[in-house]
């Protein structure tokens, strides 16, 4: 691989794709309304002369990029949907609607694959087989890419890898993270409702308090996850909802409670869900209520795989210098759903430095505040394009 021709190749795309982010961030759509943004994504891939389809009931994007030689099949992915938040950053280009905000980067991971896009679009004579691009609605909660792979994007040719990016403010741009193995975690949401029995507060023997009940399962479900688990396994459970009772003086009949846990190992992930809700069958029935509970799955983990990692972290080294590259000593225990992308072949989730925009703090994701250096741009082509080229090298 010609590192010289790449970078200033990428150079080149980087103006391009800094330019589409901020037309993509003023104009933030929230899950499974990216209406505009699927259209921006549209007319710039007609611009690059690249074939594209829209995946139907959904604007979700596959372009492809065919070299015209026999050869595998490559994917990279960019998410597009923002989240309801009010910005509060003060950018020339800041959002223009009313709260709504891209507060996670999507806008960034979608101006990078348009920019990568145009790279390879150009340099067909340098590899051989095919990348897709995948454009994906509903990142946050709703799960777009597995709607995406059930309207067959690995398929037509058969994607066998699949690379995607997610912005870091916590590393400068100019660096990359990951690591082999598990990078995010599955989550499943609780939903419990308790039942006790509604009496004067001056006679509690004549009632049964929803709220003790409830009390004493919060208690309950933080000491299942530190006892129940083995210490080797990692699981995260946070109770973040709290409602019950009307009034000071009466026994509270119903409270309800909303958590959510996070883990990777699927046997785990199984085994806890069962005890969760006989721990919440048996103390509620112990202290005279009972309760009603339901358990909804939300993304499974990812794991990265292995040998493609260890090429990532080769090239990053080679193009960016030799400390460019940030080994995570821990997986994420957040949740992506890039994870069913991962299912279907070899994959690799990849962090990517972007900091914070000079004069501004670095803030966390999903922040009102939420900047980006908008260097990192430039290095989320070069390592997207190297990914796909060293893949599909002829």
């Amino acid at each position: 691989m010609d590192l010289c021709f790449l970078k200033s190749a990428a150079a080149q795309a980087a103006s391009y794709a800094v330019a589409l982010r901020r037309e993509i961030h003023s104009h933030p759509e929230l899950s499974d309304r990216e209406e505009q943004t699927s259209a921006l994504v549209c007319r710039e891939l007609e611009r690059l002369n690249i074939p594209y389809t829209v995946l139907p009931g959904m604007h979700g994007v596959v372009g492809m990029i065919s070299s015209g030689r026999e050869g595998p099949t490559v994917a990279l992915r960019a998410d597009m949907d923002a989240l309801p938040i009010q910005e509060q950053t003060g950018l020339a280009f800041a959002s223009q609607k009313e709260g709504v905000m891209h507060a996670c980067g999507h806008d960034v991971h979608t101006a990078v694959l348009l920019g990568t896009a145009s790279v390879l679009a150009e340099n067909k004579a340098l590899f051989r087989g095919n990348v897709k691009l995948f454009f994906q609605p509903a990142e946050e909660g709703v799960g777009g890419a597995k709607r995406m792979i059930a309207a067959g994007c690995m398929e037509n040719p058969h994607v066998e890898a699949v690379f995607g990016l997610h912005s870091a403010p916590r590393l400068p741009a100019g660096k990359i993270g990951t690591k082999p193995g598990w990078t995010s975690a599955s989550s499943d949401e609780i939903k419990i409702r308790v039942h006790g029995k509604s009496a004067h507060g001056a006679s509690p023997d004549e009632g049964v308090d929803a709220i003790y009940i409830a009390s004493q399962l919060v208690v309950a479900l933080y000491g299942l996850m530190a006892r129940r688990v083995r210490g080797t396994d990692s699981i995260a459970l946070n109770v973040g909802k709290f409602h019950a009772g009307n009034a000071n003086n009466i026994i509270c009949e119903c409270a309800e409670l909303e958590a959510m846990y996070r883990t990777f190992r699927a046997d785990t992930r199984q085994r806890m869900k069962q005890e969760i809700c006989d721990l919440v069958h048996s103390l509620c029935k112990g202290f005279g209520g009972w309760a009603e509970i339901t358990i909804e799955e939300g993304y499974d983990g990812h794991a990265n795989d292995a040998d493609r990692t260890r090429r990532l972290m080769e090239l990053s080294r080679e193009l960016m210098g030799e400390d460019a590259f940030v080994l995570r000593e821990t997986p994420d225990m957040g949740t992506e759903d890039f994870c069913y992308f991962g299912q279907k072949a070899p994959a690799v989730f990849f962090d990517l430095g972007t900091g914070s925009a000079p004069g501004h703090p670095v803030m966390p994701l999903h922040s009102s505040r939420f900047t980006v250096d908008e260097d990192a741009l430039y290095y989320g082509i070069l390592m997207e394009a190297a990914l796909a080229l060293d893949y599909l090298s002829l």
